[in-house]
């Protein structure tokens, strides 16, 4: 029985990242697909909202979901991928800003609120 239990956790251990990112980026798809059905246009305010969704959502699902995968130790993987996803917004923005990309940057800041919104919610839900 104790085998079982140490396999489910290493499994664990080894799908946390790639259930974090796929959750992540499914959780941008529906956001930004559902706000597709709702607005009709390519208005910037209207980019500017289908960004700020997309990325608070992808965020605070990469983290919160990577953190509820994870067997043990959640607040240490969610400050984990919180910091990693915010070392990568880091390294986004560089270019973002460099070709002067207004776009991308509110992007980079939204996902990173969304980072951050998902390592509060990890800390106030997770053991």
């Amino acid at each position: 029985m104790q085998e079982q239990a140490a396999w489910k956790a290493t499994l664990r251990w080894i799908a946390f990242v790639p259930a974090a990112v796929l959750a992540g980026l499914a959780a941008r798809a529906v956001m930004v697909l559902m706000n597709r059905f709702v607005t009709d246009g390519d208005s910037v305010l209207e980019l500017a909202f289908r960004e700020l969704i997309g990325g608070v959502s992808m965020g605070a699902t990469f983290v919160y979901v990577g953190a509820l995968v994870a067997p043990a130790h959640r607040k240490a993987v969610a400050v984990g991928l919180a910091s990693v996803g915010l070392l990568i917004m880091g390294f986004l923005l560089f270019p973002a800003v460099w070709t002067k990309h207004y776009l991308a940057m509110w992007g980079v800041a939204t996902t990173s609120g969304g980072l951050l919104l998902g390592a509060y919610l990890s800390f106030q839900q997770l053991e």
